[in-house]
């Protein structure tokens, strides 16, 4: 079968040109809902009903089809960048800052390193797991990385007493919201409680971040609502919890390092429908939607799916990122 050409022409008989059954199931679904088709930069565009998303289909050994915001189309020239990538995967290129499309997965080549670079490296990522250790804390999303292994094996006085306030420091400040009035027993608690994070957050030197980090019921109605303006708010302790790791891996560095790099291993991570095989550490894992990997040899990265395999060729030590194609990844504090 002619499978460009069919599948210029729109033909609907084309399952067996494309990569799996989803795409062509995605094909489908274009077709049912097409306005108008036409070549765009070596894809083909399909414009639809649907107000925010049109389609674009791309061939490669085979075809894909790929969701694109019409917005994006609109204002961006670069079709390419729309749908988030510089290369398809049979004319990939192993070099710095290039994302990559495999059918539903894109690479991206984070950093290469051409000396001994790897360790200023992670320690410039300890701010960054910083953030995702909180993120972790706050419950918006879950991390699986060395960093939160690494500070879980930490003795530190601090950190440990930290630890243990902090659950009945939020259950404190959910029961002092519920209750209109308390008496001096569970105040001065409060205050012991509030003021040993003041304490320990002081003498580091961590800012005394409040808001946050309290549950409110949702049937929660004050009667009195002057009586709301008079609760303070409480102390964020998962920012400051947080804050408190991140300086104490600081502050060892180098232990830190070293337990990275002694993580090196043979790998197969599944991450959507992939399965990922690689020798090196795994800096991140994030919810099956995104695998971030330090590999420190040449070497050749197998991505393997029910269908299809894939190899990509690894020139030396480097950070890579694989995506699914379920969206963007934000951590904000």
């Amino acid at each position: 079968m002619d499978c460009t050409g069919s599948i210029l022409s729109l033909s609907e008989k084309v399952e067996e040109c494309f990569y799996d059954r989803s795409h062509y199931l995605k094909y489908r679904l274009a077709l049912s809902i097409k306005v108008n088709a036409f070549p765009l930069e070596g894809f083909l565009y399909v414009e639809t009903k649907d107000p925010n998303i049109d389609f674009v289909i791309g061939f490669s050994e085979r075809a894909f089809i790929k969701e694109i915001d019409k917005d994006c189309v609109k204002f961006e020239r670069d079709l390419r960048k729309c749908l988030g990538f510089d290369h398809l995967y049979s004319d990939a290129k192993f070099q710095q800052g290039k994302r990559i499309y495999f059918p539903d997965l894109i690479l991206e080549v984070v950093k290469v390193f051409t000396g001994e670079e790897i360790r200023e490296y992670l320690k410039e990522e300890v701010k960054n797991y910083e953030m995702k250790d909180y993120a972790t804390l706050e419950g918006v999303e879950t991390f699986s990385n060395p960093y939160i292994e690494f500070v879980s094996k930490l003795r530190d006085k601090d950190l440990e007493e930290l630890v243990s306030i902090s659950s009945i420091y939020r259950l404190l400040n959910n029961v002092r919201d519920r209750m209109m009035d308390y008496d001096q027993k569970f105040e001065e608690f409060f205050r012991e409680m509030e003021d040993r994070v003041i304490d320990i957050a002081s003498r580091r030197g961590i800012p005394l971040d409040r808001g946050r980090a309290v549950t409110y019921d949702r049937d929660r109605i004050y009667e009195d609502e002057e009586h709301i303006g008079e609760i303070n708010e409480p102390l964020n302790i998962n920012s400051i919890l947080s804050r408190v790791r991140g300086q104490l891996v600081t502050d060892r560095i180098k232990e830190f390092q070293d337990y990275v790099l002694g993580k090196v291993r043979d790998n197969e991570v599944t991450l959507g429908k992939y399965l990922i095989a690689f020798r090196g550490v795994v800096l991140d894992n994030f919810e099956n939607r995104s695998l971030t990997v330090l590999l420190l040899e040449r070497q050749q990265v197998l991505l393997k799916t029910r269908e299809n395999e894939f190899h990509f060729n690894v020139e030396g030590p480097s950070v890579l990122l694989f995506k699914t194609s379920q969206g963007k990844i934000e951590v904000v504090r």
